[in-house]
């Protein structure tokens, strides 16, 4: 083969292995939620002791729970003696559909993995002092998402540094207020990926009973 010819060949090589800016991010996101397979126990264990609440038992088996007034009890935060409130230990649920992770960039393959043919994605996120777990009712069953540790920045900003394979370091930086009932969560960096900000942001509702 001539030079030319094997110039030619590796410029071929190397235009078939670039991918689009996002569907590397949907890359590193898919590789993040692949690594629920290894939290399995550990990411649900960690949700239902939380508390202990059978509202989690329920909210995990079926993905309703209890449905009354008492999923609707406010949490308040807690003052500290660096000044500003954190999160009691509390668990949170909301749900992911079908449709928003589409709107998001899922690709077939994303949604086979983690939604299967249903159509909504229950998804638990537990806070427990200095660590949280995120777990869902994937298409496999319920199994962790995500977990590691939880700090708060000076601002006060809830701060979640995941631990888990794939993602190891990975922060999110997050905007938080409890009111009513429901924890509020919202992006403060502008960092988050689409996919990432349906498991993570928006209205979470008490799943403690």
């Amino acid at each position: 083969m001539s030079v030319d010819d094997r110039l030619r060949a590796g410029l071929a090589a190397n235009a078939g292995s670039v991918h689009p800016a996002g569907e590397a991010r949907l890359d590193a996101v898919r590789r993040r939620h692949r690594r629920r397979r290894a939290l399995v126990a550990g990411g649900v264990a960690v949700a239902v002791l939380v508390v202990g609440g059978g509202a989690v038992l329920g909210w995990l088996q079926t993905g309703q729970g209890d449905g009354g007034s008492r999923g609707d009890v406010a949490v308040e935060p807690t003052s500290t003696v660096t000044s500003h409130a954190v999160i009691p230990p509390s668990n949170w649920r909301k749900v992911v559909t079908r449709e928003q992770l589409v709107a998001a960039g899922a690709d077939r393959a994303f949604l086979a993995e983690n939604i299967g043919s249903a159509q909504r994605l229950p998804v638990l996120l537990a806070l427990s002092g200095d660590v949280f777990s995120q777990s869902g009712r994937y298409a496999g069953g319920w199994s962790g998402g995500d977990a590691g540790t939880v700090s708060y920045d000076d601002l006060g900003r809830l701060v979640l540094t995941s631990s888990s394979p794939g993602c190891t370091g990975c922060v999110f930086t997050l905007h938080w207020r409890i009111e009513a009932g429901k924890l509020h969560l919202s992006d403060a960096t502008g960092a988050l990926d689409p996919i990432d900000r349906l498991f993570y942001l928006g209205t979470w509702r008490s799943a403690d009973g």
